[in-house]
């Protein structure tokens, strides 16, 4: 059983876990499948965080789209302040991987397995360093995004 509770931050003046009228993140703890389980739900809505509990508890993945997903990444990486130059890479080959996944048939982050991003590696026309500097990015997108997909990828040169 999965427990919704808000992690207030410090200029909140609630201390309660259970209020839920502030615009503090929300986040689950419990037990699923006799395993503990506590993270952050990355929503502030309390009824989205209900909804995606339900998920949790059922067993289903959180669907993510490949387009969110990836707006959200390039969102991260400009607010890190991040050169200019980075983010119109990752803006690139965001946009390389849009292209793919409309080919493919393919929606959701979840879609995305480790031969799908195989695949979408061997399209790449690029060669030596610039193809292993696009790895790179793309392993650190696929590393931070499918965690929470439940997958793990391991993409080598």
């Amino acid at each position: 059983m999965l427990a919704i509770y808000k992690r207030h931050a410090s200029p909140c003046p609630q201390k309660s876990r259970q209020y839920r009228r502030c615009n503090c993140p929300c986040w689950v703890e419990g037990t699923v499948e006799g395993k503990y389980y506590r993270k952050s739900l990355r929503t502030r809505n309390w009824e989205r965080a209900t909804k995606l509990a339900r998920e949790i508890e059922e067993g289903r993945k959180p669907r993510i789209k490949i387009t969110e997903a990836t707006y959200a990444f390039v969102r991260d990486a400009e607010a890190r302040g991040l050169r200019l130059a980075t983010v119109y890479k990752y803006r690139l080959l965001f946009k390389q991987l849009k292209a793919f996944s409309e080919k493919e048939g393919l929606q959701l982050l979840s879609e995305c397995d480790v031969e799908t991003l195989r695949r979408f590696r061997e399209s790449w026309i690029n060669k030596n360093y610039s193809a292993r500097n696009k790895l790179e990015a793309l392993r650190t997108f696929s590393g931070l995004h499918m965690k929470q997909a439940g997958q793990i990828p391991t993409l080598h040169c």
